[in-house]
């Protein structure tokens, strides 16, 4: 769970960083409820604030019938100020 949160708050902290570069700085997670592998679950993810080249991201993952399972908060993903000379191809693999 931790992974999945991680993977798609990252995107949705890289949508609105302008290199579109960047890592996680700290992941906090809270699990609410048990996860089963044999259920259908929903993750979402929002923006909470876009400051410089710092982006704080909200996910939470839910059931089908929206019961939140996991809550996820990324304090905050910061751009690397090295994505100047840096291209999103050269850190594929990486941290995001």
């Amino acid at each position: 769970m931790a992974l999945l949160l991680m993977r798609l708050q990252c995107a949705q902290a890289l949508l609105n960083l302008p290199s579109n570069i960047g890592v996680t700085a700290t992941l906090g997670m809270k699990y609410k409820k048990p996860t089963f592998a044999n259920q259908y679950i929903v993750v979402r993810t929002s923006l909470v604030k876009q400051q410089g080249r710092k982006a704080w991201v909200q996910g939470r993952i839910e059931d089908a019938e929206g019961t939140t399972l996991v809550e996820a908060e990324c304090v905050p993903f910061i751009r690397l100020s090295l994505s100047r000379s840096l291209t999103s191809s050269t850190l594929l693999g990486r941290d995001c």
